[in-house]
């Protein structure tokens, strides 16, 4: 019998065990920590294993997130270990690879279930990694079910017919956070610029961010008083200074290093160009930024055109962000996100 949409009651009795790779988990402060209460309210017990800090922290009193700290060898072991002193009905791991790899030894030597969850799209051209590729494609064939974060991926994996249930869950959007921000005034914080662009990225090779930097000068020539911020952290950073030194814009462009308040930086930008990989699946920045009305330039990646982006290729930023800028456009997102309580429930009915 089907429950009803609005109170759809817990599994009594499932015990899920999630390994992540984000040790942001671990926070209680985190978007991620804060998606995991709602997820462990779904079910009668939800333990989250991760890489990092070597601490325990509760999910309430239906779950809990373990932090493992040490090498990546050494994690996997002990995670292994710890798992067989429990009872889990489900394995669900974050990607197909190593923690994919992780979850298939724990849910053989307990005999339980196995979801893999995909937010890559490990057909496109752009994915490297050729032994990833053949992992991931070992374990998906031996899934009992997948989540995917678009129809795009849930498509691509057609090819690969496969036996287990595949269902297709979006990335948590939490819109009352988004409408909820508090905007930043950023041309008071920064009077010498008149229009604002915003980049929000990990600085990771990856993420191109590199190929924004070099649409900037094009832009600068049509706004002189244009200004880039740029919000994130990572292993490019230097190289992504020097690259503006190199251009002649550094002082137009400012590196504001990790920010939590990312949602009140949309809402006071007049452009932001998606840095996303591209074989991204989803592009969660894409969509809180249109959420948050900033209009979006981005490359043809994730969901992006479906949630209403403006879609160039990458050599074409510059001219795109002029438009913008120009008609003074203000960003839409075309398709509704569902609640946090929804999406939970959505959730729960891919276990």
């Amino acid at each position: 019998m089907a429950n009803d949409a609005n109170n759809i009651p817990t599994q009594k009795g499932l015990r899920v065990l999630m390994i992540s790779g984000d040790p942001k988990a671990l926070s209680t402060e985190s978007g991620v920590y804060k998606r995991l209460l709602l997820q462990a309210a779904q079910v009668d017990w939800l333990e989250v294993f991760v890489r990092g800090e070597s601490i325990d922290t509760p999910l309430g009193d239906q779950g809990i997130v373990r932090g493992f700290a040490g090498s990546k060898f050494a994690v996997a072991r002990e995670m292994v270990n710890l798992a067989l002193q429990e009872k889990f009905d489900v394995i669900t791991t974050q990607d197909p690879f190593f923690l994919g790899l992780i979850g298939w030894r724990i849910a053989q030597k307990i005999g339980t279930r196995l979801q893999l969850q995909m937010h890559t799209d490990i057909f496109s051209s752009a994915f490297s990694g050729f032994s990833r590729k053949l992992l991931a494609k070992y374990l998906l064939r031996r899934a009992d079910s997948v989540r995917v974060v678009s129809e795009h991926i849930r498509q691509s994996l057609e090819r690969l017919h496969l036996c287990a249930r595949v269902s297709v869950l979006p990335v948590f959007i939490d819109e009352d956070a988004i409408r909820g921000a508090v905007a930043v005034d950023l041309k008071r914080i920064y009077p010498q610029f008149s229009q604002i662009v915003l980049v929000a990225a990990r600085l990771e090779r990856e993420k191109h961010v590199d190929a924004i930097i070099r649409a900037m000068p094009k832009i600068v020539v049509a706004f002189p008083r244009v200004g880039f911020l740029i919000a994130g952290s990572g292993s490019q950073k230097e190289v992504l200074i020097a690259l503006t030194h190199h251009l002649g814009i550094a002082k137009q462009v400012i590196f504001l290093g990790h920010r939590d308040d990312v949602f009140s930086l949309y809402k006071e930008s007049d452009c932001v160009i998606a840095a996303t990989a591209p074989y991204e699946g989803y592009g969660a920045g894409t969509v809180e930024a249109l959420a948050a009305g900033a209009p979006v330039v981005s490359a043809d990646v994730g969901v992006a055109r479906e949630a209403g982006a403006i879609i160039v290729k990458s050599r074409h930023y510059s001219e795109a962000v002029i438009r913008v800028l120009e008609n003074e456009t203000r960003g839409v997102l075309q398709f509704q996100l569902p609640s946090a309580e929804e999406w939970a429930r959505q959730w729960h009915d891919t276990l």
